[in-house]
């Protein structure tokens, strides 16, 4: 089985919120077109249609609905991960360790 693409995930994800293709293409930097095209292409892949379209207007499927409970989590996931392995490279993040011999951490070292 495939896994789904994340790129896909976050252009649905920001369609089912702005229920614009336009409004979608604009915010995450693509063209209308690339949009268009990775949905097309998450509903083939999962061989659902994820939205009602009437004209300019999008409304979510009940299978879009159900993918949209997924997508959220998994984009926080994601945002999460990129956080904390940015977080890593800090300077002052990680583990230290103190090495002492007995008498000298008894009276330097908190206890």
């Amino acid at each position: 089985m495939e896994i789904l693409d994340t790129r896909q995930l976050l252009a649905f994800n920001e369609l089912a919120k702005l229920g614009s293709f336009t409004k979608v293409a604009n915010k995450l930097g693509l063209t209308q077109s690339a949009v268009s095209h990775s949905i097309k292409n998450l509903e083939k892949h999962l061989q659902v249609d994820l939205f009602h379209r009437v004209g300019k207007n999008v409304t979510l499927t009940l299978e879009g609905e159900l993918l949209l409970t997924f997508s959220d989590q998994i984009i926080k996931q994601i945002q999460n991960a990129q956080d904390g392995i940015q977080n890593a490279k800090r300077p002052g993040y990680g583990r230290l360790r103190i090495g002492a011999t007995v008498c000298v951490s008894q009276y330097l070292l908190p206890s």
